[in-house]
């Protein structure tokens, strides 16, 4: 009986020390797990080709890759860089965050309406160097727009109005067509009202002069989408800092939501942000049209140069203009409407 207990009791003991031995083993092993984790963590951005790896194979493959992610040809993705470079507006940063690549963050962004973490995801960036960047992008080409979105043919009559019987001379003056659209916009709820539009959509409501090369020559953007067409138009005309223009149409906003996807959806900047958003794409969009006249064929190669900004007294951005929003000046503009429309059916036989 004695040896029994004996056995017992050392087989108790044996299996206390076999328990202590696979606690400590299993402590240990989390110690080590533990560390591991701290002093090598998993990146989160290591999938595929980085920026600046993607960037190089996007313009150095087949064109039409460029074409579908960016909206731009390879040779205008180029000169738009070549252009921000030269002029001091974006530059290489020391992190090896290359002007091509910012350029493609912002064409990915506003092309295709991609959220930052999927463009994140693309370059293999996090969201906040998304968005820092992308946001350079924009003040770079809103610094842009003051060279290219300005009046064009002040001192003649535009040709698309001189070469034709139709338009010569009762548009002789005419420097391009005036519209307003609503783009969608993301504000605080305490805002949402007083921009929701009469369709009951959350909107800004913008105002824009293009030419009859379907180039943006003013741009007005930040108002609720509740306000009257008159009252941005009355207020734009006003405001000393706009520049608006004294002396083709609705399809011109038309293309420019069809090539920028953000639009549709819109991300969540401030208010003041998304109109920089609307006024960087018209810039960017009379790049295109100045570069490639064509879209999508590259057929003038000559090296694109910004023109310099003209501010002359009497001209143009002079802010003494006043819009007359009487009934009597609205009777008088619908008496010059008729007299027009009465010319022009006289003159239709080409008398």
């Amino acid at each position: 009986m004695d040896d029994n207990n004996g056995r017992t009791e050392g087989s108790d003991s044996d299996n206390s020390d076999n328990l202590l031995e696979v606690r400590d083993i299993l402590n240990v092993t989390r110690i080590l797990r533990s560390r591991r984790r701290r002093n090598h963590p998993r990146p989160q951005h290591n999938i595929g080709l980085r920026g600046h790896e993607y960037i190089i194979g996007i313009l150095n493959g087949h064109p039409r890759n460029c074409k579908d992610m960016f909206q731009l040809e390879v040779r205008t993705f180029r000169a738009l860089c070549e252009a921000l470079r030269n002029h001091n507006l974006l530059r290489d940063s020391i992190r090896e965050v290359t002007v091509e690549e910012v350029v493609g963050m912002f064409c990915l962004l506003v092309g295709h309406g991609s959220v930052h973490r999927v463009v994140g995801d693309r370059f293999q960036h996090s969201i906040e160097t998304i968005n820092k960047y992308v946001r350079r992008v924009i003040k770079a080409l809103c610094e842009v727009g003051r060279h290219l979105i300005v009046p064009t043919h002040r001192d003649s009559v535009h040709p698309y109005i001189s070469t034709n019987c139709r338009n010569y001379p009762w548009f002789k003056g005419c420097i391009g067509a005036m519209d307003g659209t609503m783009m969608k916009a993301v504000v605080p709820a305490e805002l949402r009202e007083a921009y929701r539009n009469r369709l009951g959509r959350v909107s800004q409501n913008v105002l824009a002069i293009v030419d009859f090369d379907m180039k943006f020559i003013f741009i007005y953007t930040g108002w609720e989408g509740s306000a009257h067409d008159a009252r941005v138009l009355h207020h734009a005309a006003s405001d000393s800092q706009a520049r608006f223009p004294w002396p083709p149409e609705e399809r011109t906003f038309g293309v420019i939501k069809e090539r920028f996807k953000i639009f549709e959806v819109m991300p969540g900047y401030s208010v003041g942000w998304q109109g920089l958003i609307i006024t960087s794409c018209c810039a960017l969009r009379n790049f295109i049209r100045t570069v490639t006249p064509d879209d999508w064929i590259f057929e003038n190669s000559s090296r694109f140069q910004l023109p310099p900004i003209e501010l002359e007294d009497g001209d143009w951005t002079s802010s003494s203009h006043n819009i007359d929003m009487t009934t009597e000046a609205s009777h008088a503009m619908a008496a010059i409407r008729d007299e027009i429309v009465i010319s022009m059916w006289e003159a239709r036989d080409g008398n």
